[in-house]
């Protein structure tokens, strides 16, 4: 991992796309170890190529994609690099965040962190783009970078049925 990195357009969008995909596991027999991981439906090559790409322009990685039966994971184990994600940008699904040095970077840097987050989980209709999580630290975040780019952001809450069927399982669901 290099010893400094600029806070560029490419990763903040990385950033962002791992807010929306990311996630970083630890071997439970190598607690010192570190697993950062993105996961995207196999409709997404553009987002897996481009993930992995900077990935390794950015941090010197090998990533590694990995076809599973409903997904592909771009994966690294760089303990190093999985925990500047982690120390950024949170753990978890319910723990993440804007990263903080996000907020005081030029607005194409914050649109770039925008960006990523929203290929991964968001939407755009022609006068809009949402961004879906179930995290109310990150979702704030995301509405403070709208307000710094000058565009008015809403927010609200919604709680679905508490499960629903997913092939064939019975799966848990939370606020988003």
């Amino acid at each position: 991992m290099p010893e400094s990195l600029a806070l560029t357009q490419d990763l903040a969008w990385l950033l962002g796309i791992f807010c929306a995909e990311g996630c970083i596991t630890n071997h439970p027999g190598r607690p010192n170890s570190a697993h950062l991981s993105f996961c995207f439906g196999a409709h997404e090559e553009g987002l897996i190529e481009r993930t992995a790409q900077l990935l390794a322009d950015i941090f010197q990685a090998r990533p590694l994609i990995v076809r599973r039966r409903t997904t592909i994971t771009v994966e690294i184990g760089q303990t190093s690099t999985a925990r500047l994600f982690e120390s950024l940008c949170g753990r978890g699904a319910h723990g993440k965040q804007v990263p903080p040095p996000l907020l005081g970077a030029s607005a194409p840097v914050m649109r770039a962190f925008l960006e990523g987050y929203l290929a991964g989980d968001g939407h755009r209709t022609s006068v809009h783009a949402a961004g879906l999580t179930v995290s109310e630290t990150l979702a704030l975040g995301l509405f403070e970078l709208g307000l710094h780019l000058g565009v008015l952001p809403t927010y609200f809450e919604h709680t679905p049925p508490p499960t629903k069927q997913i092939e064939g399982r019975t799966v848990s669901q939370g606020k988003v």
